[in-house]
């Protein structure tokens, strides 16, 4: 949910706190994304090519960092 939303939505209930989650949720998801997507540069600079491969060493590497 962002402001156009908000506006948008004259006479309604607005629960702040559930916006509040949501817009977290939303950074957390772009972080992870833009986190996945370096990584995956950063594989092809190293010489991989093989998208599959590229894709299946990024989400190990996000994996492991996560643990």
């Amino acid at each position: 949910m962002d402001w156009q939303d908000i506006q948008d939505s004259a006479g309604e209930i607005f629960d702040i706190e559930q916006a509040r989650e949501d817009i977290a949720k939303e950074k957390r998801a772009q972080s992870e994304e833009e986190e996945f997507l370096d990584i995956c540069n950063d594989l092809m600079m190293e010489g991989l090519v093989d998208e599959d491969a590229i894709e299946e060493e990024a989400h190990r590497l996000m994996d492991e960092a996560g643990k």
